[in-house]
């Protein structure tokens, strides 16, 4: 199974969160761990966030940064998909960041693991595989 991973899930595994030990279950059941390359760039600016507002430590929010940097076997570029990332954003109502994870998991035919409620709904209502152990 070829999972697709979301920052979101990404960050609580990593900082032993509610829901790490789903989530690595979720993982090590599957063969392969993809993400878009728009990936470390929300890592980057969750953590950005939690030095900000949290006043978390940069050093603790680098060494997270690259924790979770290493989870993905594979990136994926979104150069040639923007049009197909626009068109499902306008039929959901999602953000163009969240449907590249859709498309991603679609197009790889894979199963998206996220903590994202509404995302995890949309993809649900499109048929598109889905872990978010916050539904079970």
């Amino acid at each position: 199974m070829i999972s697709i991973l979301d920052a979101n899930a990404a960050i609580e595994l990593v900082d032993r969160k509610t829901y790490s030990s789903a989530i690595h279950k979720q993982i090590q059941s599957s063969e392969s761990i993809i993400v878009p390359d728009l990936y470390v760039y929300e890592l980057a600016n969750a953590y950005w966030k939690y030095h900000q507002f949290e006043k978390i430590d940069e050093e603790i929010c680098s060494k997270s940064l690259l924790a979770a940097i290493s989870l993905p076997d594979d990136f994926v570029s979104f150069l040639k998909s923007g049009v197909d990332i626009l068109s499902f954003s306008c039929a959901t109502g999602l953000s163009a960041y969240d449907s590249s994870y859709a498309i991603l998991t679609k197009n790889m035919g894979g199963t998206l693991i996220t903590l994202d409620k509404r995302l995890a709904e949309t993809c649900k209502r499109f048929h598109i595989a889905v872990f978010n152990p916050k539904l079970k």
